[in-house]
């Protein structure tokens, strides 16, 4: 992945910012969306937010719901690791060709 940015980090950071909308995601509809407990989705978001990558605000049309969404560091962050896993991947298929060219000419 990419160092402070474990793969359950970034996992719930692309949820949160492809979930998100304008005004952001439950913690409950983050636990459908990773297929997790709410327990361990509560503590993913607490060090998120202690790692300032997560902000927690209240919902504008319900005050006692709280709507996650990226901070301007988390949305660095994810950028970041999304755009190196993009090389990582035409590497990746770059290989995959070379192979399937190596098969085919046996």
């Amino acid at each position: 992945m990419h160092p402070g940015l474990t793969s359950q980090r970034y996992d719930l950071l692309l949820m949160i910012k492809t979930a998100q909308g304008s005004s952001g995601i439950r913690v409950t509809e983050l636990c459908d969306l990773l297929h997790l407990q709410q327990t361990a989705v509560t503590e993913l978001v607490k060090r998120a937010e202690d790692a300032k990558l997560v902000v927690r605000r209240q919902s504008e049309e319900d005050g006692r719901v709280s709507l996650l969404g990226l901070t301007a560091d988390g949305e660095r962050r994810l950028a970041r690791v999304c755009k190196n896993l993009g090389a990582d991947r035409q590497a990746l298929a770059a290989s995959l060709r070379d192979l399937e060219i190596g098969r085919a000419r046996r």
